[in-house]
């Protein structure tokens, strides 16, 4: 117990001193008034269009919970949708990933869902969701790099029937075991989709829910910038895939930032010093955005209506 609290206290020490080093960088490259000065002149038609992209990308993903667990919980769709943004606001806020316990938590407090086969939904869906991302990342690559591999790239797709092949045959297999890991795996295989059409429908809502956040993103950067689209897209995918790491700065400041200049930093565009302090302050200013309208999304996803009163009614 005591080497665990240990490791996480020195992954906290870790997130806090990468997102410190963050804020004294940005203050002697650029310092944070000039770093902020974009926002004053941003469109507010741009940034509405922006916010509602955001906001589709947030019901896209909300509705790969709702078509996986609609059926077990007996919840409506504006459940699942306070529950994603409560959850996505947990994850961009806290550091390490810690958000993530906070969606079986509230599939408890508003379904009385068992655990553990939340938490197995959840799996599926980051599973999912590494897969998208690794698979846009190697598709922005090979378009960048080395189009020969486009068609490769392409193929991987066919790891999704693979993907529902081995979670069949690893369920049959752990059905009837005896002992507490299997069952308790099988338990979290559960959580997964049980029908083939219903993997495959929520395989598609991912790279759709992946699509239109990147797009936000990007069109938020080219704001903030005036950089190309192209130049700024493996940066943006690498800051996505940044979000993973199991040591980030708090909140992700600083890995999140390290990740988008190292992902466009291989374009020839951002040779020149002026343009990588462009990037950097892109990189820093769409963090902050990323983290503010999770904030009022989560405050907006209070006015939404829910039966959760019913559902736990009718469990008693």
């Amino acid at each position: 117990m005591k080497t665990r609290w240990l490791r996480h206290g020195i992954r906290l020490l870790a997130g806090l001193l990468i997102a410190a080093t963050l804020f004294w960088w940005v203050e002697q490259r650029l310092g944070w008034a000039r770093l902020l000065q974009p926002w004053q002149t941003f469109p507010l038609p741009s940034l509405l269009v922006i916010l509602l992209l955001t906001a589709l990308a947030y019901g896209l993903r909300a509705c790969r919970f709702y078509l996986l667990m609609k059926e077990k919980t007996g919840g409506q769709f504006t459940d699942f949708l306070r529950i994603n943004i409560w959850h996505t606001t947990a994850i961009n806020w806290l550091p390490m990933r810690l958000g993530e316990a906070l969606f079986p938590w509230l599939m408890r407090r508003y379904f009385n869902h068992p655990v553990l086969h939340s938490s197995g939904s959840l799996l599926w869906i980051r599973l999912l969701d590494l897969f998208a991302l690794f698979w846009l990342a190697a598709l922005t690559w090979a378009a960048f790099h080395a189009p020969v591999w486009l068609l490769p790239v392409a193929a991987s797709l066919l790891l999704i029937p693979l993907g529902w092949w081995l979670h069949q045959h690893l369920q049959a297999r752990l059905q009837h075991s005896i002992h507490r890991p299997g069952r308790w795996l099988y338990q979290l295989l559960a959580g997964f989709p049980d029908a083939p059409i219903l993997y495959f429908r929520l395989s598609g809502l991912t790279l759709a829910a992946w699509a239109v956040k990147l797009a936000a993103f990007l069109l938020a950067a080219m704001q903030l910038s005036g950089l190309p689209v192209l130049a700024l897209l493996p940066g943006v995918v690498a800051a996505e895939l940044a979000s993973a790491l199991p040591v980030q700065g708090l909140a992700g400041f600083g890995t999140y930032e390290a990740a988008m200049l190292l992902g466009s930093g291989g374009s020839r565009a951002f040779a020149q010093g002026a343009i990588q302090d462009s990037l950097l302050a892109t990189a820093v200013n769409l963090h902050l955005f990323i983290l503010a309208s999770s904030l009022l999304f989560s405050l907006l996803a209070w006015l939404l209506p829910s039966n959760r009163q019913q559902v736990v009614s009718a469990d008693q």
